[in-house]
């Protein structure tokens, strides 16, 4: 997997460690400096990894209290995570979001980059110049 992005790699274990019973429902689980040590990378790192674990539903992140296991938990294998949701955003960025015929468009490119397993975030230059 040399092309799988690091924060991938903690998704992948924590979902593994989830499965396994290692952490249960409602558990604390390992905090971000935590994470950190233990797989040599990055605060960003870490937190796209949380992100992706809670937008998944097997986290709840408690401001100011740490990231505990969900209680609702659907098992979900690691292989089946990498290729069916692999984490990654486009980014789309135009200078007219309000012509008529942008919203169908953005929705077209909206739908393959979903069923690809891509999130999609739109950006508006508001037709402003720099430079």
């Amino acid at each position: 997997m040399p092309n799988t992005p690091k924060y991938m790699h903690i998704v992948d274990w924590a979902i593994e460690q989830i499965n396994s019973g290692i952490y249960a429902p409602h558990e604390k689980f390992l905090s971000e400096s935590e994470l950190c040590e233990k797989f040599c990378c990055s605060r960003q790192t870490v937190r796209r990894a949380l992100e992706v674990l809670e937008q998944r539903g097997l986290i709840n992140r408690v401001q100011g209290s740490g990231t505990y296991i969900s209680s609702n938990l659907t098992a979900i294998k690691s292989d089946e995570s990498e290729s069916s949701q692999n984490g990654m955003t486009v980014g789309l960025i135009s200078t007219f979001m309000d012509n008529y015929i942008f919203p169908s468009i953005v929705r077209g490119i909206e739908g393959v980059f979903t069923s690809e397993g891509l999130a999609l975030q739109l950006a508006s230059t508001e037709q402003s110049r720099v430079g």
